[in-house]
């Protein structure tokens, strides 16, 4: 009953944000947090309704299957005839054709299956375990979302960082692009210098474009994440930041086996075949039903009226092997989806371990880079004092600029792929 409740509920929530207005989603100017982003994409992404409603369809079968516990009432009546004789061949003794007469009849009959010996609760079960399946689906498609969510968010930081390193690059090569220019003005530099300098900013210009776009694109995926078509211009809590995992592969490993609701849903599909088989065993076995009627009938008023009650036993003998074909099916099913079940459990040891091998290589990136940004940085700034003195070529500071820009853009990558490896980790293990 609470699961009942709370997928109602979750309805009624999913629905109501659904047809509101997205622009209202998010503020203008809104400063997003991760977990900002998670609750709006579990609220409005058109893929949540789609599994709930798929929940709620299983739902519904399983309380149709409980009808075998309840009586079944039907009311047959054929009202008012009126018979009119035409000819009547009196020599006919078979013939239906009445006197002149009017007719009157209804009828209420009443059917309750007292026993099929286990086949009614094998369904009822069979549709059950259906439905807790579905609501394992939700599950799978919340963590599926969570991870798509989690993704676009880091893309969209990495993008504006890689934005800023760019605008900083511009920004460098403008002032050796001016320095160049009035050491040439003093003839103390070349043309060269100052060719070479504006060639390099327009580079930079370019790179710098390239990432204004590429800033635009993430924008765009993670909107289309959240589940909205656009939204206001916001901003982003920028927790790209390292660091360390607190779980080892053994323990990620058991939690992914225990918590993955894409292996409970299977789980629950299997112990639905085998109650599915139950149901298919039972068919050799009678049926017991109990009966009960009340029927009004004549051609004049008071109509005759009377009553019956019974009990009848039924037994299918023979349909051309369709139970032994229907239960060779069913065991087919177990065994193709116990096969499944294996087959998603090696799928989750490759997704887990491959998470982890991912995390063990960014987090030894994220420190190689960091020592490459403090030597690029030192690097950079010789370069331009040796410049300044006249003791090295343009050439010289644009490699240092080049290398101090490979040198954070990297650094930034190892950050992202950290934190993209840690959401893979998150999602193998079910969470």
């Amino acid at each position: 009953m609470k699961k009942i409740f709370f997928l109602t509920f979750s309805f009624i929530i999913l629905s109501s944000g659904y047809v509101f207005p997205q622009d209202a989603v998010i503020r203008e100017g809104e400063n997003l947090s991760l977990d900002r982003c998670v609750e709006i994409a579990l609220k409005y992404h058109p893929d949540r309704l789609y599994y709930n409603f798929s929940a709620s369809a299983k739902e519904a079968l399983w309380e149709q299957a409980k009808k075998e516990y309840y009586p079944r009432v039907d009311l047959s009546s054929t009202g008012y005839t009126r018979y009119n004789k035409i000819y009547k061949n009196d020599d006919d003794v078979y013939t239906t054709i009445t006197p002149n007469r009017n007719s009157y009849a209804a009828g209420v009959t009443l059917t309750q299956k007292i026993y099929d010996f286990g086949k009614r609760e094998a369904t009822v079960a069979t549709s059950r375990y259906y439905y807790e399946s579905a609501l394992a689906d939700i599950d799978d498609n919340t963590r599926t979302v969570i991870n798509a969510v989690r993704e676009a968010y880091y893309e969209l930081l990495r993008t504006k960082r890689e934005r800023a390193v760019n605008e900083e690059k511009v920004e460098k090569y403008r002032l050796h692009s001016e320095k160049a220019r009035l050491f040439y003005q003093a003839g103390t530099k070349s043309r060269y210098d100052v060719t070479k300098a504006e060639v390099d900013l327009s580079n930079a210009k370019l790179d710098l474009l390239q990432s204004e776009n590429d800033l635009q694109l993430a924008v765009v995926s993670l909107n289309n994440a959240m589940g909205i078509f656009e939204a206001p211009v916001y901003d982003l809590v920028d927790n790209l930041e390292y660091r360390k995992a607190g779980i080892n592969l053994e323990e990620a490993l058991t939690q992914a086996y225990e918590r993955r609701p894409d292996l409970r849903s299977l789980t629950q599909q299997l112990e639905a075949a085998r109650q599915a088989l139950e149901a298919a065993r039972r068919e050799y076995y009678p049926s017991i039903n109990g009966t009960a009627g009340y029927t009004t009938d004549g051609s004049e008023y008071p109509l005759s009226s009377g009553w019956n009650v019974g009990i009848n036993l039924s037994l299918n003998l023979f349909e051309g092997f369709a139970t032994k074909n229907k239960v060779a099916e069913k065991n087919a099913e177990i065994k193709k989806i116990q096969a499944k079940i294996e087959a998603q459990k090696l799928q989750i040891n490759m997704e887990v371990r491959k998470a982890w091998l991912n995390m063990a290589k960014a987090s030894q990136s994220i420190t190689d880079t960091e020592l490459q940004v403090r030597q690029a940085t030192e690097n950079l700034e010789l370069a331009n004092l040796k410049y300044e003195a006249g003791l090295n070529t343009p050439l010289e500071v644009t490699d240092a600029t080049v290398s101090y820009g490979d040198a954070k853009l990297k650094h930034i990558k190892s950050l992202y792929e950290y934190k993209k490896g840690e959401a893979n980790l998150e999602k193998a293990i079910g969470r």
